[in-house]
């Protein structure tokens, strides 16, 4: 199973500081001028996924599947990496998930997802063998995630995410929409996005699913959480804010391997600061790949 670590500006850039980093980036995360391919150490493999649920929330204009279009279009220029582009998908809230809301979600869904496939050909991207291009499923119930999935089959796609599980707190509804769509498009052509809950990623492998992204490693930074494998369990910061949520705290840190373990200690257990903040986040992608991977992920050598 392939990891995508969710990445947005102010993040540590992990591709600096681990060899084959799977990334997924958001338009709405980076500048409007943010160019990927000027990145020295490229990751291994990029998603540029739409912004959607970004923009569903936000108070500005809305946007087309055209303006998204071409600002992953900006954003891919110089590339070296393998890339996946997704589509403009609309997700549902759990808030407002009736049938007529699905209804609509998944029509709009399925209109930009069209129009994109029209871009994507209309610039010859097919023809570029870094580049695949990914269908959002929407859906609340087996019935429309099935009927929005078989459509986007018949547009051509090979490749599918399937959205809006994010807000959900079931892991039982979760796996459900899950099983429903890997029935349908295979879990090896499955992508899963925004998945935190290890106890939903443990189940994943036996719908043979393809990858997942996921912002867990810096969201716990950002409450002063270190995580720890081989078991796999997390830690707060003794003395520190939040401290009282975890059952065990860390004076010090634990021998670790990572990069910043291996540069600069005292970071792991600092608050206070964006900069220990991300030397956190590096710290517990290192340890989360190696849970859900089975395998570490390798520090670059420091120049």
């Amino acid at each position: 199973m392939i990891f995508f670590i969710s990445w947005s500006h102010s993040d540590p850039v992990y591709s600096d500081y681990y060899e084959a980093c799977n990334m997924l980036i958001s338009p709405a995360g980076v500048s409007s001028g943010f160019k990927l391919g000027a990145w020295d150490k490229q990751p291994d493999r990029v998603m540029l996924d739409s912004g959607a649920y970004y923009y569903l929330t936000s108070t500005g204009p809305p946007v087309t599947q055209s303006s998204v279009f071409r600002k992953q279009l900006r954003m891919f220029r110089g590339v070296r990496s393998k890339t996946i582009f997704c589509h403009l998908d609309h997700p549902i809230s759990p808030r407002d998930s009736s049938q007529v809301s699905a209804f609509l979600a998944v029509e709009r869904t399925l209109g930009n997802a069209c129009e994109f496939m029209e871009l994507y050909r209309r610039h010859n991207l097919h023809k570029n063998p870094l580049l695949q291009p990914l269908a959002v499923i929407q859906g609340v119930d087996a019935d429309s995630i099935r009927f929005c999935a078989g459509e986007l089959e018949k547009m051509g796609f090979e490749l599918f995410g399937l959205g809006s599980l994010a807000p959900l707190y079931n892991p039982a509804e979760i796996m459900e929409r899950i099983k429903v769509a890997a029935q349908v498009v295979g879990g090896e052509n499955l992508h899963i996005f925004g998945i935190s809950r290890l106890d939903v990623i443990s189940q994943l492998k036996k719908y043979r699913i393809r990858s997942l992204d996921s912002t867990r490693p810096i969201k716990a930074a950002i409450h002063n959480a270190v995580f720890y494998s081989n078991p796999f369990r997390t830690y707060g910061i003794d003395g520190s804010r939040n401290a009282d949520r975890y059952p065990a705290t860390l004076k010090e840190p634990l021998p670790c391997p990572c990069p910043t373990c291996r540069e600069k200690t005292s970071l792991l257990l600092e608050t206070g600061s964006k900069k220990s903040t991300n030397a956190r986040a590096l710290h517990n992608y290192y340890h989360l790949v190696r849970h859900l991977t089975q395998s570490p992920p390798i520090p670059r050598t420091p120049q």
